[in-house]
């Protein structure tokens, strides 16, 4: 399961919808220790579509979701992973997100929608909830190079990014913060953060460096 660590930073709404939490907070079921939770980034690439840089995302429109959980406990992927200091800021919790992908409203995407009725066509979208389902394509091309269901993907992420080596198969985005409506955010650093997980996927690797996550 992947689901979208939300797009109010470390922000989030109460009950009603509208009135903001003044501390922060994250979001279910992203929250969920079942679950590879999405955040979000800014993506920057050249006119011939090469990358250039990414940072996490905080444009006048949200920021990439991720905080530390106050009902999860902390899995034991992230204990045996995590730095001590990592781990002590987290405080026993479960920290959200796992990873990221571009999120940035600011420079959005197309996608073709056939759910509208009498409405089909490209429509621009952003958010998480975009990149998440970005990772669930990833994840059914990594099926198919190993041939069979990956299934739970955090203990292999993590496992990954605790030997130092999710920079094999993606970016170590260590730029940003997500604060967002005055409510303090957390910043990027190298390693695993709550403000975007390990980082983001790196296709240009990928395929040369798939087999250090299979194998994990």
């Amino acid at each position: 399961m992947l689901a979208a660590a939300g797009d109010t930073g470390s922000a989030n709404v109460e009950s009603d919808s509208v009135t903001f939490y003044t501390f922060p907070t994250v979001n279910f079921p992203a929250s969920s220790p079942l679950v590879t939770s999405v955040g979000g980034t800014s993506l920057t690439a050249d006119t011939s579509g090469d990358y250039q840089s990414e940072t996490v995302r905080n444009d006048p429109y949200g920021a990439g979701g991720g905080g530390i959980s106050q009902l999860f406990r902390e899995p034991i992927y992230q204990s045996l992973s995590l730095p001590k200091t990592v781990s002590a800021q987290l405080g026993g919790m479960r920290g959200v997100p796992d990873v990221s992908y571009h999120a940035d409203c600011m420079n959005l995407i197309l996608v073709y929608l056939s759910l509208i009725p009498g409405q089909p066509g490209y429509y621009t979208v952003c958010g998480t909830s975009e990149g998440a389902p970005q990772w669930a394509g990833i994840v059914a091309d990594l099926n198919q190079y190993a041939g069979r269901p990956l299934g739970f993907l955090n203990p292999a992420l993590y496992a990954v990014g605790g030997l130092r080596l999710f920079g094999t198969v993606g970016r170590d985005i260590t730029a940003g913060n997500n604060g967002f409506d005055g409510v303090a955010g957390y910043s990027a650093t190298p390693g695993w953060d709550p403000a975007r997980g390990w980082g983001t996927p790196n296709f240009v690797e990928l395929p040369a460096h798939a087999s250090a996550l299979l194998e994990h």
